[in-house]
Order: structure tokens, then sequence, then C-alpha cells
């Protein structure tokens, strides 16, 4: 049961709502705690983590993250402790703790560097991004994030790359370069196709009518009010900002 919510985890972080993601996680966690399988269990345990910190659930996901990393830390599995640092330092930055997630997530980087795991590399390198993002060095944030994008390019994953993407879009908004942001989101939006919509469709979506609102181009709240209706069909964490 553990591994099929595994192979769920990407749908369940862009497609699905608070409550499947959480139901999900924990039958996925008592299945492996039942099977006595550590590895699922912390797997299990980041997925839950995730799902809680993406929500606003800080809190009570940092229990999960801690845990998840001790028992990687004891199974001696380099790719789990990749996983769970990274997931302690997202609980950290969400409990506005910029500079102990920094640490965790810049140790990951390390970790990820000396084993050659390029995945990892490009995880901790976005993460790295947006905890100086809100620390303030947002031109140091912009070039981590420019090379998780180039990494995820290069390994092939289209999910976590149209996600750095979204982040590396959000700070050149936040540095006053439009035109670069303007064509990364045109970029990305022309990749869009289909019904099945997405949390980071929607963010893009959101980013687009940013630029257009800060260009004073009254086309903006026409994006928005999509992205709004994108946000508030798949319950995403943003709806209220994108209402605001």
């Amino acid at each position: 049961v553990w591994q099929l919510v595994l192979l769920a985890s990407h749908f369940l972080t862009t497609r699905t709502t608070y409550s499947d993601w959480s139901h999900w996680g924990g039958t996925g966690l008592r299945s492996a705690r039942t099977a006595a399988d550590a590895d699922g269990e912390v797997l299990m345990l980041i997925v839950l983590a995730t799902a809680r910190t993406r929500y606003g659930r800080a809190a009570e996901a940092l229990d999960d993250a801690e845990l998840a990393l001790r028992l990687a830390t004891e199974l001696g599995d380099e790719r789990h402790i990749h996983a769970a640092l990274g997931n302690v330092g997202g609980c950290l930055y969400e409990q506005g703790r910029h500079e102990d997630a920094l640490r965790r997530d810049q140790e990951s980087y390390q970790l990820a560097r000396r084993t050659g795991d390029l995945m990892a590399q490009a995880h901790a390198l976005n993460n790295m991004s947006q905890v100086e993002r809100q620390l303030g060095r947002r031109f140091e944030a912009a070039e981590h994030v420019r090379d998780a994008v180039a990494l995820f390019d290069e390994i092939g994953d289209v999910g976590h790359h149209h996600l750095a993407r979204n982040n590396l879009i959000e700070l050149c908004l936040e540095l006053g370069r439009l035109d670069e942001a303007e064509s990364l989101a045109v970029a990305a939006l022309a990749t869009i196709g289909g019904p099945r919509l997405d949390l980071q469709q929607a963010f893009t979506k959101e980013l687009f009518g940013r630029v257009l609102l800060a260009r004073s181009d009254p086309a903006a709240i026409g994006e928005l009010r999509a992205a709004l209706a994108w946000s508030r069909g798949l319950d995403g964490p943003r709806t209220d900002r994108i209402a605001d």
C-alpha cells in the first residue's frame, strides 16, 4: 500500500486536496509500520510532512520530518537523507526559521555534490533559493534557482522544472526584471494543454497576471481571475493571496 501511495505522490502534490493528500499519506504510513518497512516509513513521513507544510501546517509537519531524518540516518540511505533534510528545511522555512532552514538546505546540497546526485542537487538549490529570497538575498537566490532549472531540464523532470521556473519568474518580478519574467511565464503557459490543471500551472497563471499588473496592463485582471478560478478548483494554498 505505501508503495502505491509513493507512486501517486507526484499527483498528490499537484492535483489533489489536502484532505486527500493527508489521508493517503496516513494510510501509507500505517501500511509501512504494519509491514515493519523502515524505508516505507521514512518515505511516508516525508509525504505527510510535505502535505502539511504545503497547506500551512508546518508545526505538525516538523515532527514527522525530523523523525524521517532520524530514521533515514539510521538506515544510512543517502537518497532518503537528501529528501529528509530538504523536508526538515521546508518545515523550518514555513515556520519563519530561515537561517536554520538554509543550513539544512546547504547540508543537503553538499551531500548531493559529494554523491553526484543531480536530482538532489537540483532540489537543494531550489530550496536554498526560496530561503535566500526570504532573507532578502534575491540576487543569490536567482542564481541558485537558475542552476536548479538547468539541472531539472538536464535530468528531464518536467514537473520540477516547471516548479523551479515559477520560482525564477517570481524572483525576476521582485528584482524588476519584467521582460525576463514575462518571457518565462509566456513560455511556461504555452506548455499547458488539456483540461487537467495543477497547482504549478495555476501559479504560472498568477505570475503572468502579476507581470501584467506590474506593467499597469488592464489585461492583468483577466489573468488573475483565471488563476483564482484554477486555484479554487484545486483547493490551492495560494487562493486567498490571489483573491487579495
